[in-house]
C-alpha cells in the first residue's frame, strides 16, 4: 500500500531536480521530493532524523540513499566533523586596543585530484598566510566565494526581499559581462 502512494507520487505533476553539488541525480531527485511530501502529509514536518527512519526501512526507495556500514559511516560522519573543526578556526590578532577575527584556514579545491569520489575529498584547507599574496589561491578562493554567491541567491532570489536586490543585480551583471 506505502509503495503503491509513493509511486503514485511519482506520476504527479511536481518536478523536483537535485541542486548543484548534489550527490544524487534527477531520479533520485523526485523520489526524494515525494517522500519529503509523504513525510509533510503524514508527520506535518521534515527532519533529518525523520527522513533517516524513514530510509532505514531496506524497501524505502531512499534506502540506498545512506551509508548502512557502521564503521564507513562512522569514518564519514568523523571527516565531516573534521570539516567542521576547521572551517571554523579563527585567528585572533590583537594590535593595541583593537581586536581582529579572521578565518584561519580556506577550504579550496585541490585541482590534482580530480579522479576523488567525492568532492569532501578533493578540497584541502590552506592558512590564511599561504593565501594572501598567492594569486593562484586566491584566483581559486574568489571563485569558489561567488559560487558560493551564487548558490546563496539561488536559494533566497524567489522570495524577491528587496534587502537582497543588490546582490541580484551584482551576479546578474557579472553573468553579463562574462558573456
Amino acid at each position: 500500500m506505502r509503495r503503491e502512494k509513493f509511486e503514485k507520487m511519482l506520476t504527479r505533476s511536481v518536478r523536483y531536480a537535485p541542486a548543484l553539488g548534489a550527490r544524487y541525480g534527477a531520479q533520485t531527485a523526485q523520489r526524494i521530493g515525494c517522500e519529503v511530501e509523504a513525510m509533510l502529509s503524514e508527520e506535518r514536518e521534515v527532519t533529518p532524523a525523520g527522513l533517516l527512519e524513514r530510509a532505514s526501512d531496506p524497501d524505502n526507495p531512499l534506502h540506498p540513499l545512506f551509508t548502512w556500514d557502521e564503521r564507513q559511516a562512522a569514518e564519514k560522519y568523523r571527516l565531516q566533523e573534521a570539516r567542521h573543526i576547521l572551517n571554523h578556526l579563527e585567528i585572533v590578532v590583537i594590535r593595541g586596543e583593537e581586536v581582529f577575527r579572521e578565518k584561519a584556514l580556506y577550504s579550496l579545491p585541490v585541482i590534482l585530484l580530480e579522479e576523488a569520489e567525492e568532492e569532501a575529498a578533493r578540497r584541502r584547507y590552506v592558512p590564511l598566510a599561504e593565501m594572501k599574496g598567492n594569486a593562484e589561491l586566491e584566483a581559486l578562493l574568489k571563485a569558489s566565494a561567488i559560487k558560493e554567491l551564487e548558490s546563496f541567491w539561488l536559494r533566497y532570489e524567489h522570495f524577491g526581499w528587496e534587502e537582497l536586490a543588490p546582490l541580484g543585480a551584482l551576479l546578474h551583471a557579472r553573468r553579463a559581462m562574462a558573456k
